[in-house]
Parts: structure tokens; C-alpha cells; sequence
């Protein structure tokens, strides 16, 4: 639970609104600030409802900004009294993904390849002693259900660590265009504070959601089988100029699919080509410098 604790503190802080942030007054701020002061004394059970009714509002109007915040708060409240908080938490973005609307949808692709990335961490000694298709361990008796209506006590590392390449892929591939004409005063609460360097940067959903994919994916605690055929990076042009990149074929073995850097590379890829065609020098070399 722990584990979960420390990612929702994080989520709260790479999605949330920063209610400090100058000339920024997020919407239903006044229910936001009763339900955090509900918590703040320690009244879950009263705050329980008012998060709910805001979360039931947030998804008629698709008011992506408070549907998120909603979510991440009942994870919050999940975490502090669900021993299988981490599976129940899984269980509840994988539900509401079902009906979720752009622009939450690939945010919640995101958010679901992170908590995923975290079961990963926490528990990769018993995947790694975990065959495919195994029984329960003893620790894990009441899992919450993962995609597919499975439960997570039964995946082996390897299918744990394709759900995370998966929904990395989906959160940057669920219509990138519109997430490329979405820019960060669009989403409101979701992307507040930060200085204006780095916004102009990182300007767009697109640019967001691809930086997270390619920062999660570095992870080489994923790549626990070495397959005789690797992925090799010998290729001169990754390491020419962007349209070079741009263009070139990454090819993997079909055995090396979990090879986190090939992921972050083709990533990369995706997103100089984005900024290429946007003609934004300054977000060009910030890009540039991440793979040089």
C-alpha cells in the first residue's frame, strides 16, 4: 500500500491542478477545497459522496480535468483503507476506461501504464518466480481484476510487462492529432503551474503523454529475459540530425518486444517527427537533446 501512497502522491502532483498557480481558478473549485478539507481531517466517509457526485458530473459534461481528478482521488481513498489497494485501484481505471471520452481516455492509458509499472516494482520477485498462467500466491487472495476481467495475482513478469507497453502505446495513439491540437490551457487543471520554458517545450497532450511513455518505458527492470537476438543500436542515424531519425526503420526480433529503450526510441521518433511538422525549433532540440 505503500507503494500506492507514494504513485498517487505522484499523479496528484504531474496531474492536479496547483491551486498556487497565478491567474488559474480550476472549476467546482469550491467542492474541490470542502472535500479537501474533509480529508485533511481525516472524514473519508463524508468525503466519499461529494467525490463521487463530482465524478458522476465530471463524465456527463466530459470534463476531462475534474473526471481525472475524481478518479485519482478515489484511488487516494482506496489507498488508505484497501489492503489490495493497487489491484482495486488497476481494476477501477480499467472500468471506467471503458466509457472514458477524449481527453481523459489517453491520460487514463497513461495513468493505467504507471500503476501497472508500479505492481511491476512492487512485486517483481514473485513474477520473476511465476510461471504462466500460475495459481494465486498466498499474499495475494482478494486481487482486484486487471484488463480482461483476469486478476493480477495470476500474470507472470511478462505479461505484466506487456500490459505497460501496451497502454504506454494506446495513451500516445488514441488520436494523436487531436492530442497534438490540444494544448496544455486546454486541459485545464490537468497541466497548471510549471514556468514558461518548460510549457512551451512540452506544449501539447501529445507531448505529455509521449514524455511519460518514453520515461516509463526506460525501465529495465521490464527487460528480465534476454533473447539470444537483440535489438541492436548500431544504426549512424540515430545519432544524425532529426529528420535522419525521423525516418529511419527500428527494427526489433519479434522475441525482443519488451526491450524498453527500442520502445523509447520509436517514441522519440514519433514525437521529432511531431515537432518537425510544427516547426517548433525550441521543442525540436529539447527532443534532440534527449537522444543525443
Amino acid at each position: 500500500m505503500r507503494y500506492l501512497l507514494l504513485f498517487c502522491a505522484f499523479l496528484m502532483t504531474a496531474f492536479l491542478a496547483d491551486s498556487a498557480a497565478p491567474g488559474f481558478r480550476p472549476p467546482l473549485a469550491a467542492q474541490w477545497k470542502k472535500i479537501d478539507a474533509l480529508l485533511k481531517k481525516d472524514q473519508p466517509a463524508t468525503a466519499t459522496p461529494l467525490i463521487e457526485s463530482l465524478y458522476q458530473q465530471a463524465k456527463q459534461e466530459n470534463n476531462a480535468p475534474a473526471h481525472v481528478r475524481a478518479l485519482l482521488y478515489k484511488i487516494r481513498l482506496l489507498s488508505a483503507k484497501e489492503n489490495d489497494a493497487d489491484e482495486k485501484a488497476i481494476a477501477l481505471l480499467e472500468a471506467d476506461l471503458q466509457t472514458a471520452q477524449f481527453p481523459a481516455r489517453p491520460i487514463l492509458h497513461s495513468l493505467l501504464a504507471g500503476l501497472y509499472g508500479d505492481y511491476y516494482n512492487q512485486h517483481r520477485y514473485q513474477l520473476y518466480e511465476r510461471t504462466q498462467g500460475a495459481a494465486p500466491t498466498a499474499d495475494q487472495a482478494t486481487p482486484g481484476a486487471a484488463d480482461g476481467g483476469t486478476t493480477l495475482a495470476t500474470w507472470d513478469a511478462g505479461r505484466l510487462g506487456a500490459a505497460i507497453v501496451r497502454h504506454y502505446y494506446q495513451s500516445v495513439e488514441d488520436e494523436p492529432a487531436r492530442q497534438l491540437k490540444t494544448s496544455l490551457a486546454d486541459l485545464g487543471a490537468l497541466a497548471t503551474g510549471g514556468d514558461a520554458e518548460g510549457r512551451a517545450l512540452r506544449p501539447t497532450l501529445y507531448d505529455l503523454l509521449t514524455q511519460r511513455a518514453i520515461a516509463g518505458l526506460q525501465n529495465q527492470e521490464l527487460y528480465i529475459t534476454r533473447p539470444e537476438q537483440q535489438f541492436q543500436n548500431t544504426d549512424p542515424q540515430l545519432f544524425g540530425s532529426a529528420q535522419e531519425f525521423a525516418a529511419l526503420k527500428l527494427d526489433a526480433p519479434e522475441a525482443d518486444s519488451l526491450n524498453g529503450p527500442v520502445h523509447a526510441l520509436r517514441l522519440l521518433q514519433r514525437l521529432t517527427a511531431a515537432r518537425l511538422a510544427a516547426n517548433n525549433p525550441a521543442a525540436l532540440a529539447n527532443v534532440d537533446l534527449q537522444r543525443l
